[in-house]
């Protein structure tokens, strides 16, 4: 499944890239159309060895940030609110169990 994500790209700036979960792996791909003129935007894989926690908050019923500390550096963003939060912790769950903590509130 995929999932549309606005990642944090540096003070008050975003870029919509598409989050896939699979295989104990994270892959972050910008938006084509989205990309700066001049300026390049770049896939970002994240397997698990490399992951030390993630963290999905719950703020608000249709809202839910997502944060991911690794081995590279760290990468924020919020998801989008047509996404599907029961179905997206669960695949979060099943693939990194372990380093996720779920925050509602």
């Amino acid at each position: 499944m995929s999932y549309l994500l606005k990642l944090k790209s540096g003070f008050f700036k975003t870029h919509p890239y598409i989050l896939i979960l699979a295989k104990k792996q994270i892959r972050l791909t910008p938006l084509i159309q989205d990309i700066p003129e001049g300026g390049e935007l770049n896939q970002i894989v994240i397997n698990d060895s490399d992951i030390i926690s993630i963290s999905l908050n719950q703020k608000k019923a249709k809202v839910m940030e997502l944060e991911i500390f690794s081995q590279q550096g760290s990468y924020q963003g919020v998801f989008a609110p047509n996404t599907n939060f029961e179905e997206l912790l669960g695949l979060f769950i099943e693939e990194f169990g372990r380093k996720l903590y779920f925050v509602k509130g």
